[in-house]
């Protein structure tokens, strides 16, 4: 007995089923063409009858993960020079070898590496120049030997 109502339920479950799904086709048709994520979710949610109210994004739900290539996608594009000539104010020589320059523009660079034949003075004129992935190559104006630095202030 209970497989002839099994055969019966089945298929009336399943026409109710595709019955449902042809009355809410047309709107689900036209969530379809909603390019945001979350207005065509909420879409499809007002279409299949279901009231959920999504929380409003905040800036850092928005920002999370953005790096590199996709943040500037969505940032405006800032002209930025390839290389800034600057004066050397004060020199500090670290115990690794490394110099810390202050310069006359108020930025303070760090060579990352150390070199026997370079060496910085106060009021040297320096060249810093943009490297691969992000790096900066730092050198006396008039020498052509260049040590990686970064920005330290």
């Amino acid at each position: 007995m209970s497989k002839v109502i099994e055969r019966t339920f089945r298929p009336l479950t399943f026409c109710a089923f595709l019955l449902a799904l042809a009355a809410h086709a047309d709107e689900l048709h036209d969530c379809i063409a909603i390019k945001d994520d979350t207005a065509r979710l909420a879409c499809y949610d007002r279409a299949l009858g279901r009231n959920v109210a999504a929380p409003p994004a905040t800036a850092a739900d928005t920002e999370f993960g953005l790096s590199g290539a996709l943040k500037q996608k969505k940032e405006p594009a800032k002209k930025v020079p390839e290389t800034v000539t600057m004066r050397v104010a004060s020199v500090q020589k670290n115990a690794d070898g490394t110099f810390d320059l202050a310069m006359d523009n108020q930025q303070t660079w760090r060579t990352l590496e150390t070199s026997w034949s370079i060496d910085f003075a106060p009021a040297d004129e320096v060249i810093v120049k943009r490297g691969f992935a992000g790096s900066y190559l730092l050198r006396k104006s008039k020498e052509n030997r260049t040590l990686r630095a970064t920005r330290i202030d």
